[in-house]
């Protein structure tokens, strides 16, 4: 729980202070991440990288990100983006040498994907389409659908790991 009040201060041009608010108490703030499974998520992200760059049509596979939160509350439990870094670069001011290297990693370590990035919903929300085709009886659970790799739609997509294999 975070507690306690700031005062907040402005310097002028001189380089004065000036007591510009004595600041209030605001609501507590609680903390959800529970740390046994964060330690966890960020061992197995590292892991499963590292094993599905094993695999074949796998050697694009240099990021990713997990979030787990409870379904009932919505309270972010653990949060993990990979490639990381060592927080502790910037205790004290970074390095010229450390900042340059995080900089012009291609992995982009300090991009948190978890927060900062959007993705598409991909072959997550094929799940959400089949249950509304179900609910609706546009489909029943003896319907096949091949993808093949094209769609053929609007201005043409094509699955970009089918195309790239040619599978």
């Amino acid at each position: 729980i975070l507690k306690g009040t700031k005062a907040i201060y402005e310097t002028d041009k001189n380089g004065e202070y000036k007591l510009i608010s004595e600041g209030k108490r605001g609501n507590d703030i609680m903390l959800s991440i529970d740390i046994e499974l964060q330690k966890a998520v960020e061992d197995i992200i590292t892991e499963e990288l590292l094993i599905a760059k094993q695999e074949p049509y796998t050697e694009y596979l240099n990021t990713s990100f997990v979030v787990v939160s409870d379904p009932n509350t919505g309270e972010i439990l653990a949060m993990a983006s990979y490639p990381t870094y060592a927080p502790e670069l910037f205790v004290g001011g970074i390095s010229s040498k450390d900042w340059n290297e995080l900089n012009t990693n291609e992995a982009k370590p300090l991009y948190n994907r978890a927060i900062q990035a959007a993705y598409a919903p991909g072959s997550t929300f094929k799940m959400v389409t089949a249950v509304a085709g179900l609910e609706v009886g546009a489909i029943t659970t003896k319907d096949r659908i091949d993808d093949n790799g094209p769609y053929p739609a609007a201005h043409h997509p094509a699955c970009w790991l089918y195309n790239e294999y040619d599978l």
